[in-house]
């Protein structure tokens, strides 16, 4: 139990918005993983199964970079993972939304509506940490 609350202690406030942060970029690693190993037949019949595997890779290294950097405040790390993210994310958007097109996918405007929504994890994190390379030191 100790070494959980020294480790929290250890975290730089806001330890709350890192910790929910981190969480979603292990979401994102997972997402990528199982995409990566069993993609799904949509993915592959529009994108291809190179894209499909491009899309699982982005959210992959992605994850891992905005996970490894988002406790130790490198933020140019942890931008350059949203937008990998963003990249991966917005590829599954082209799929739904080129299904929608083609009528192919009746619960498209739903799909495209929550991958918008998962979006917004990333856009706001850039937000937040747009003005410095590195999460300015308080003292």
């Amino acid at each position: 139990m100790r070494r959980i609350v020294n480790a929290w202690g250890s975290i730089r406030e806001p330890r709350h918005i890192k910790t929910v942060f981190f969480f979603y970029y292990l979401v994102a690693i997972a997402t990528g993983i199982v995409t990566l190993t069993m993609p799904p037949d949509l993915v592959e019949l529009v994108l291809g199964v190179v894209l499909a595997h491009a899309f699982s890779v982005f959210l992959i290294l992605g994850g891992l970079a905005c996970a490894v950097s988002v406790f130790p405040g490198w933020w140019w790390l942890e931008r350059i993972g949203c937008w990998s993210n963003l990249v991966g994310i917005s590829l599954f958007l082209l799929v739904i939304v080129s299904l929608t097109v083609n009528d192919a996918a009746d619960a498209g405007p739903t799909q495209a509506g929550v991958g918008m929504l998962s979006t917004g994890v990333f856009v706001i994190r850039l937000l937040m940490i747009r003005k410095y390379s590195f999460e300015p030191r308080q003292g």
